[in-house]
């Protein structure tokens, strides 16, 4: 931080040595000049700030104020204050209803796990499960869209590996679901831990991104790659891909706080209709849906699509301005309808 605003202060020094060199500069406002240079140097952009804009309020008109204004306007512009998200009414709510849901299945999961052998015992788990889901869920505190996603994705993507492992070792069904309950439970638990870093709706979103379609371009280029493939060595490779592509996403979010759901949700169509433009290009080309090349094409279609979509999109940094919008003005003898978006 310190090198970095010392070169500052010298490349702006050095551009304006000629035109300062024949003021006099021991009157006051060259000694605020320096100061600010002197300040930010050593990393203190707040005395710096502070300092420009009591040169600006004093010597308006000096030729100091000039060289201050145009050598420091970039460098201490003030950095966008921390996205914190708000906790509402509608976060809570949907998590309630994702976590009941989740109760159930894990209920009817825990059912087959000791086989029920009554109708009266596995609607009684079952409905306790989704008692016990939607209790839990309302106990937590400050549901933001963060919180929310980040629990109801943990649920989802535990679920998601549990299966995988499930088909790759091809256990009995008593097992199997077994497995499902503990990815489930842990995948719930990971999320809520991870809550407690107060991730947004949108970097929550991305990660999910980066996990679903880390997969599914895995899963086509192991089919295009290798016909032979069985299902237990693809289970494992999307199990593996899904979890490496949530940390990458995970890791993207965290260097881009302010990303949107909007966003992430434009990526996520632009990857579908890439990927069905390269299945439907392959399929025209090799005759066949079923073909390798199809789905090799069709994985390039995905890349394609996020790639573009990533792009148009790149300036869509929050949810409250919505980057589409629509409009209906009434209009002599019908209606006005508009449409436009941004990119």
């Amino acid at each position: 931080m310190r090198a970095a605003a010392a070169l500052v202060v010298l490349a702006a020094r050095l551009a304006h040595a000629d035109d300062a060199a024949p003021e006099n500069r021991d009157d006051a406002a060259w000694h605020l000049y320096n100061d600010a240079f002197a300040a930010l140097a050593h990393g203190d952009r707040d005395k710096a700030r502070a300092l420009v804009g009591q040169l600006e309020r004093e010597h308006g008109d000096h030729p100091a104020t000039k060289l201050a204004r145009d050598a420091l306007t970039d460098t201490l512009t003030p950095e966008p204050p921390p996205l914190i998200e708000p906790a509402t009414s509608g976060a809570r709510a949907e998590l309630a209803l994702v976590q009941t849901l989740n109760g159930m299945s894990v209920g009817v999961e825990i059912c087959v796990a000791l086989d029920c052998k009554s109708a009266t015992a596995g609607i009684g788990v079952t409905l306790a499960g989704a008692t016990i889901g939607a209790i839990a869920s309302l106990q937590v505190d400050h549901v933001t869209s963060g919180t929310r996603a980040l629990i109801n994705s943990g649920a989802f993507w535990g679920a998601f590996d549990a299966a995988m492992i499930d088909f790759a070792t091809h256990p009995t069904t008593a097992r199997g679901a077994s497995l499902l309950v503990a990815g489930q439970t842990a995948g719930v638990i990971t999320g809520a831990l991870m809550a407690t870093q107060s991730p947004t709706g949108g970097q929550v979103a991305l990660s999910n991104s980066g996990g679903t379609w880390a997969a599914v371009v895995t899963g086509l280029t192991l089919l295009w790659a290798d016909d032979r493939l069985t299902g237990d060595g693809l289970a494992i490779s999307l199990a593996v891909s899904a979890d490496l592509g949530l940390v990458a996403g995970g890791y993207v979010a965290q260097q881009l706080p302010r990303v949107s759901r909007t966003q992430t949700l434009v990526i996520d169509a632009g990857a579908i209709v890439g990927g069905v433009a390269g299945g439907g290009l392959g399929t025209l080309i090799t005759g066949s849906v079923t073909d390798r090349a199809t789905a090799g094409i069709a994985a390039f279609g995905v890349l394609a699509g996020i790639a573009a979509a990533t792009y148009f999109t790149r300036d869509w940094h929050s949810d409250e301005v919505p980057a589409v919008t629509a409009g209906l003005a009434p209009a002599k003898g019908g209606a006005l309808v508009t449409a436009g978006f941004t990119w």
